[in-house]
């Protein structure tokens, strides 16, 4: 049997409730939510802030903490508690170097005055990052989403009962019970073709010779199966098309499935992050039998019933992605000629060597550098890094400067890939100099008299660095 309990300046209650009560978590850096509605009476005293246990059993299952409540005339009092990832929406400026996701984290949660539980050893040390007027959990996603790209391991943030935790999703705590028809209520198991595409056409726009190159890959039997479904894009890069257009008929070309489970018996130890068995033999156009990753999860409580719904993934059914950014336009007024798409490793990365791209052919000059459209070669990197969305200083800043910012992540050249940055620092013989990669044989860069793309030959022996934040 559960109950709640809440406490208020040194006052435990055990209010009555109303109904059903809701305990969701969704994957991410969202908070445990937990909802339920009070019957205010003569006794319940409680307030914004104090601290929510629920118990299943006499056994903790969550710990939150009062954020809202709201009430109607009929005096229930809907109050609704986050537990204690709803803190690290907090924002700060933070310094730090050669510390592990791991170590960030037990650092914010030290300074926030959070309790923590297990946190595994997460391997791959930062080397230095500045982060600048930024929430606790964006910080928390920047290391994680480093620290999967450098040991290709996925780390889950949580809050078990009242301390923060951080596990690999093998080691998350989990349920035995198979969820089968017979233990399901319901469940809504979707298949579209709605969002698939299986032909790819790419159109390189050549404005200066007055041309147009067209490139088509195509899945015939599945025209055949579903009728000519194209995907269209255009570019004025000529480099790569054909590669990229058929990397998105793999990933465009199939049919998106999602599966919701509804009302299957719950157990408190399935949370976002979990691996759950699910066995739902001829679902429809395929079989389940496997392990699925709990994408979100909502216990829902009744009396003495426990309930869950979920939402699950697994090899077969996966998150639709719709191929936005593979390819890009001209980015329009303000971004000069013409427009780049060779596609980075994300969105930011892409996005910055698209607007490299929209430079190219801008004179040179680092006296007049941010002025019409002069620039010289670590102005040319900083615009196109701020424009992207990268953490960069108001201004721009010189080569000797860049590497010392904050805003790069040391990587060795056999890990370059399009948009890391290539620096030379100046010495009292030469010159520095700054390059973007378009991948291992080509860079962008600004160098007299204009912009342009060079092989990448002598700048392999650059210092390769990787744009965070």
């Amino acid at each position: 049997m559960w109950k709640i309990l809440i406490k208020n300046r040194g006052k435990v209650y055990e209010p009555i409730i109303k109904d059903d009560v809701s305990l969701s978590y969704q994957r991410g850096f969202d908070p445990g939510k937990l909802v339920f509605e009070v019957v205010k009476d003569n006794i319940i005293d409680f307030q914004e802030g104090n601290q929510v246990v629920l118990l299943e059993d006499n056994k903790t299952v969550f710990v939150g903490y009062v954020f809202n409540k709201s009430r109607t005339g009929k005096q229930y009092i809907k109050t609704t508690a986050y537990d204690q990832i709803r803190y690290l929406k907090n924002k700060d400026v933070y310094q730090y170097e050669d510390k592990t996701y791991g170590e960030l984290l037990k650092m914010i949660c030290d300074d926030g005055f959070l309790k923590v539980g297990e946190i595994e050893d997460t391997g791959y040390k930062i080397k230095a990052r500045v982060e600048r007027d930024k929430s606790y959990a964006d910080m928390l996603k920047t290391a994680f989403e480093l620290t999967l790209s450098q040991t290709g391991k996925e780390f889950v943030l949580y809050d078990d009962r009242g301390k923060i935790c951080l596990k690999s999703w093998e080691n998350m705590p989990t349920t035995k019970n198979i969820i089968t028809y017979d233990n399901t209520k319901d469940f809504n198991y979707d298949t579209s073709i709605d969002k698939a595409f299986n032909r790819i056409k790419v159109n390189y726009i050549d404005d200066e010779n007055k041309k147009v190159e067209t490139t088509v890959v195509q899945d015939d039997k599945h025209i055949v199966e579903w009728g000519r479904l194209q995907y269209y894009a255009e570019t004025s890069t000529k480099q790569g098309i054909k590669e990229k257009a058929q990397q998105l008929l793999e990933l465009l070309n199939k049919k998106h499935r999602s599966l919701k489970i509804k009302n299957t018996v719950g157990d408190f130890n399935v949370r976002a992050g979990s691996i759950v068995p699910v066995y739902f033999p001829l679902i429809g156009d395929i079989s389940v039998n496997s392990n699925m990753l709990v994408n979100s999860v909502t216990h829902r409580l009744s009396g003495e019933y426990h309930f869950m719904d979920l939402e699950v993934f697994n090899k077969d059914i996966q998150p639709t992605y719709t191929g936005s950014g593979a390819f890009k336009k001209s980015a329009g007024k303000g971004y000069g000629k013409g427009s780049g798409d060779v596609m980075g490793d994300n969105a930011k990365a892409s996005k910055m060597i698209n607007i490299a791209f929209n430079h190219i052919g801008d004179p040179y000059s680092q006296g007049k550098r941010g002025r019409g459209n002069y620039s010289d070669c670590s102005y040319f990197v900083w615009q196109a890094m701020k424009g992207a969305g990268y953490n960069v200083p108001a201004i721009a800043w010189d080569t000797a400067s860049m590497a010392n910012s904050g805003c790069f992540e040391k990587i060795s050249f056999d890990d370059v890939r399009p948009g890391d940055v290539g620096i030379l620092a100046k010495t009292k013989r030469r010159g520095g100099h700054t390059v973007i990669a378009l991948g291992k044989d080509k860079v962008i860069h600004q160098t007299p008299p204009r912009a342009k793309t060079s092989n990448m030959g002598k700048y392999a022996n650059y210092t390769w660095y990787r744009p965070v934040g």
